[in-house]
């Protein structure tokens, strides 16, 4: 069996993020450390990376995505709704 090739694929993708469909969209993991983060601190942030790499795929199954908002909400959470991010702003 052949492999497609990156074009195809590539327009695939490019194809389904016009319509709306961001399932397979390409994501980003932004990480920003701060002069004060400690070696301890830096150790533990490597390994929680190293075990998002290697268990990715069955983590992920505790998820359900939801195409309308294009977000992954844990199966615990009833609704989107109930996550309490306002909370994250108040002062």
């Amino acid at each position: 069996r052949l492999k497609r090739g990156y074009y195809e694929t590539s327009h695939e993708l490019t194809k389904e993020i016009s319509i709306g469909e961001l399932m397979r969209k390409p994501g980003w993991i932004r990480l920003s450390i701060h002069p004060t983060t400690t070696n301890e601190e830096m150790v533990m942030i490597c390994k929680g990376l190293k075990a998002l790499a290697k268990h990715h795929k069955t983590w992920a199954l505790d998820y359900e995505y939801l195409p309308s908002t294009n977000e992954f909400i844990h199966k615990n959470n009833t609704s989107a709704e109930e996550i309490p991010v306002q909370n994250w702003f108040e002062l």
